[in-house]
């Protein structure tokens, strides 16, 4: 009798004290499909792709509710761009981005410093140097372990000429 007094007592207060979840679940977001027009970013392309990917979306008309086939079809076309459209899709280098040969390569033997000076050599001051920083980054990240260390000792002050 005993027993069914405490579990009639426990299923009470169980009841009355509404449950509150440690933490939310939030529902599980997904992307929703690109819009369904012309990427953004058309007019950066050559004129032939610009002609290619006007005719895919001439048959589209505002408000249809399907336009799989138009977007299949130029993803096919951007996924097998030429690598010089693609550079032109490049966002521009950040304003303030140090282009130009990283003052710490003195810590790398001479062959290394050769090849970064080598990245660098064709770059006019005040263009894009998203390329040779992406070429820099690679070149330091196949670096021989003893020279990364070398990199690690912290900050070269480059110096003034005077």
């Amino acid at each position: 009798m005993m027993k069914i007094a405490v579990i009639a007592m426990m299923i009470a207060v169980t009841v009355a004290v509404p449950y509150q979840p440690l933490f939310k679940i939030r529902p599980r977001q997904t992307m929703s499909p690109p819009p369904c027009n012309l990427p953004p970013f058309t007019a950066k392309l050559p004129a032939d792709i610009q002609l290619e990917l006007r005719a895919i979306w001439s048959t589209y008309r505002e408000g249809d509710k399907d336009c799989s086939s138009q977007l299949e079809d130029t993803k096919e076309i951007l996924d097998n761009l030429p690598a010089q459209a693609r550079l032109s899709l490049r966002p521009k280098s950040p304003p303030g981005a140090m282009c130009g040969v990283p003052p710490f390569i003195v810590r790398l033997t001479p062959e290394n410093q050769q090849m970064i000076k080598s990245i660098w050599r064709d770059y006019k001051k005040g263009t894009d140097c998203i390329e040779q920083r992406e070429a820099t980054k690679v070149a330091f990240e196949n670096l021989p372990e003893s020279e990364k260390m070398a990199l690690a000792q912290g900050p070269i002050v480059p110096q003034q000429k005077q």
